[in-house]
């Protein structure tokens, strides 16, 4: 069901949505004051971060009552040494106006109550961004001001959508330009640690280019901090799950509560705060919902009455959640299929799936094999939905690849899927239909309509279940496609896979490891070239050898 269908927002702890802006340095000016700022006691180490002109980034997890008290504490230890402070949270530029006002306001209460009226302390997702933490950090900061520090706050992020530069990239250029503007001073970036990391990456993309990176790259002199903590919990917003209070693993770091700081970067950070356990902060206003937040809601209440096995009411509960929320249309009305299918409601399934196919969906394996719908497929409406979506999934070939030759690879595929159900294949079939759309692929590429990477992807897993000669085809053909496109992974692999396949067929050690052979009812590694290294496995996209031959144990270990 959900999770292993098209949609849903997944906002982790470090959101990621598109944004950018500006810096405003605007200020009402301080009170004059020749009393001696109070600052609560800091963690040791923490004076290496206080430097005329410095920008750094202290990254973390949204949502805590411990890191925004630190960046008060840094910001305060920093204006009673008499820095000009720049302090930049990661909260909508729109949002100016209104932190200026607060900032300045005579009267806290009532420029709290407006503060807090304002769209972002009230979104249908509040993570930890508008906690209650933040808004006692800027309480914390106008007090500062008030008692004659030098002391801006500024918001980098916006929400913008739709632009072609990164919101990683954007923010970066909003704080470039509030350093530029005030050289001297000393910048405090609160910030996600996703955000704040030097280093090209991320765990989800090797290629991702965070705001830290944008920083490095345009010369400024940044400090890049992450948040080091030893468990507690943290106010967290995750998929269409509620934003809740969630516990944290324990860590034992053997650390006690201080800041270290190094010339050089690690793990794209020079360096960490840590501050012992973490205590989640929850939002500092109630959020106002509109559309998006009520079918937030429904989908919800849909999520635990699926666990609660009350599937008519699941069904229920995502048909109102498409109704009041149309953003995810398809992805409830598959949900919505889910449950009317395990509620024994056929008619009402099949209604439902006929949406998700008029609103495109394309997930045609995971369709054919979600156990939620195994009461439909014996059904005679069963094949032509599958066909609906698998027609779906051929139209999104782009526009210079062969649809046939995609079509016909989805039959290869499909041939073979029971395999990964554990079932025997009945080869006598799947042969001689081999062997028709092999010998539709030639006609195919003697008439010159195998032209894209894709295609020739395509006709090298084609050829590829194929005997003799046709193993050496494949590799070609998906050597190919590498070189028309580089960045297909699958395509790397599949060719390093056809190669060691041509090479075993010809009785010689194949390069990579990527074949087996049972022998004796044993599962055993074929010979493998011995003066292939783990580092050109890797460019093939394939693990070390160690890791394979761990793998062929398993599978030895693992009952039949």
């Amino acid at each position: 069901m959900r999770g292993r269908v098209v949609a849903g927002v997944c906002l982790v702890t470090w959101s990621l949505y598109g944004l950018s802006g500006c810096a405003s340095t605007s200020a009402v000016a301080p009170r004059a004051t020749s009393a001696p700022l109070a600052c609560d006691t800091a963690l040791a180490g923490t004076e290496a971060l206080l430097a005329p002109g410095g920008l750094v980034l202290l990254g973390e997890m949204h949502g805590t009552q411990e890191v925004p008290r630190f960046t008060g504490q840094v910001a305060c230890l920093a204006s009673a040494k008499g820095l000009a402070v720049r302090v930049g949270l990661e909260i909508p530029e729109a949002e100016q106006p209104s932190l200026d006002a607060f900032l300045a306001a005579e009267d806290v209460t009532r420029a709290q109550e407006e503060l807090l009226q304002r769209p972002f302390w009230v979104r249908d997702i509040q993570d930890g961004r508008s906690s209650q933490a933040m808004l006692q950090l800027l309480g914390q900061l106008r007090d500062l001001r008030r008692a004659g520090a030098k002391l801006v706050v500024f918001a980098f992020d916006d929400e913008l959508k739709g632009v072609a530069e990164s919101r990683d990239a954007r923010m970066a250029k909003r704080i470039g330009t509030a350093v530029e503007q005030l050289p001297g001073d000393l910048t405090l970036v609160l910030t996600g640690n996703i955000h704040a990391l030097v280093d090209k990456g991320a765990p989800w993309d090797p290629e991702f280019l965070p705001m830290g990176w944008h920083l490095t790259q345009a010369k400024h002199r940044v400090v890049a901090m992450n948040n080091s903590y030893t468990g507690g919990s943290a106010w967290v917003c995750m998929g269409q799950q509620p934003c809740m209070g969630r516990t944290l693993p324990r860590r034992d770091l053997g650390r006690q509560p201080s800041v270290e700081v190094s010339a050089t970067s690690a793990n794209g950070y020079h360096g960490f705060f840590h501050v012992g356990n973490l205590t989640a902060s929850p939002p500092a206003a109630e959020s106002k919902r509109g559309p998006y937040g009520q079918g937030l809601l429904l989908r919800q209440q849909a999520d635990t009455a699926f666990h609660a096995k009350q599937f008519a009411a699941c069904a229920q509960h995502f048909a109102e959640a498409a109704r009041v929320d149309p953003s995810q249309g398809a992805s409830d009305a598959y949900n919505e299929a889910c449950c009317r299918a395990l509620a024994g409601d056929k008619d009402g399934a099949f209604s439902a799936l006929g949406t998700v196919a008029d609103k495109g969906y394309t997930s045609w394996q995971h369709l054919r094999r979600d156990s939620d719908l195994a009461s439909l497929r014996a059904d005679a409406r069963w094949v032509p939905l599958v066909n609906r979506v698998k027609a779906n999934l051929v139209a999104t070939m782009a526009p210079h690849s062969n649809a046939e030759l995609f079509s016909l690879f989805l039959e290869d595929q499909e041939d073979r899927e029971g395999e990964l159900e554990g079932r025997e294949l009945d080869w006598a079939v799947i042969r001689p239909r081999d062997a028709r759309r092999r010998a539709r692929v030639d006609e195919l590429l003697k008439s010159g309509k195998v032209q894209s990477a894709k295609d020739h992807f395509h006709a090298g897993a084609i050829f590829h279940h194929g005997e003799g000669a046709d193993f050496q085809r494949a590799h070609g053909l998906l050597l190919k496609s590498v070189e028309l496109d580089p960045k297909d992974g699958l395509a790397r692999v599949m060719a390093a896979t056809a190669e060691d396949r041509v090479l075993m067929m010809q009785g010689k050690p194949q390069r990579y490891g990527t074949q087996r052979e049972r022998v004796n009812g044993q599962w055993r590694l074929y010979a493998v070239d011995p003066s292939v290294t783990d580092a050109e496995r890797a460019k093939w996209g394939l693990p070390p050898l160690a890791k394979t031959l761990e793998e062929v144990k398993a599978a030895n270990a693992t009952p039949p």
